[in-house]
C-alpha cells in the first residue's frame, strides 16, 4: 500500500483533526476519505454483510465516551461505496443503535443530515 505525505499550515492541521474528531476519523483516514469522495472512486465489490458484519466490529471496538458518524466505521472503504451501498449501512447502524440503546445514542440528530453517534456503554 502506498502513502502520501501533506505539509498543512498549523490552522489548517487544527482545523482538520477538529472535523475529523467531530466525525469519528483519525486525521489520516479523514484526509483519504475526503479526496477519495473528490476523485469519486466507486471501485467497492463486498457483498454487504461483510460490510454490515465489519461494521459491527468496529462498533465493539470503539471505545467507550467515542462519537462518530456512520462512515468511520469504515474509513479506508467509504469513499468507494456507492450511493446505495451508504444509504443501506447507514440505516442499518441506525436500525442498531435503536436496538442496542444501552450502549449507543444518538448524539446529534439534524433532518437532513448525517446522524452522529456515541458508545456509552
Amino acid at each position: 500500500m502506498g502513502r502520501i505525505y501533506s505539509n498543512y499550515e498549523e490552522h489548517e492541521l487544527e482545523s482538520v483533526k477538529k472535523r475529523a474528531e467531530e466525525l469519528g476519523f483519525s486525521a489520516s483516514s479523514f484526509q483519504k476519505y475526503c479526496v477519495m469522495l473528490y476523485l469519486g472512486d466507486r471501485t467497492n465489490t463486498v457483498p454487504i454483510a461483510d460490510l454490515q458484519e465489519e461494521m459491527l466490529k468496529g462498533l465493539e471496538e470503539m471505545e467507550i465516551g467515542k462519537t462518530f458518524i456512520v462512515s468511520a466505521l469504515h474509513p479506508d472503504k467509504w469513499a468507494s461505496f456507492s450511493r446505495s451501498t451508504k444509504m443501506q449501512l447507514a440505516k442499518y447502524l441506525a436500525a442498531y443503535v435503536d436496538k442496542h440503546s444501552d450502549k449507543f445514542i444518538v448524539a446529534e440528530k439534524v433532518k437532513g443530515t448525517i446522524n452522529k453517534y456515541k458508545k456509552v456503554m
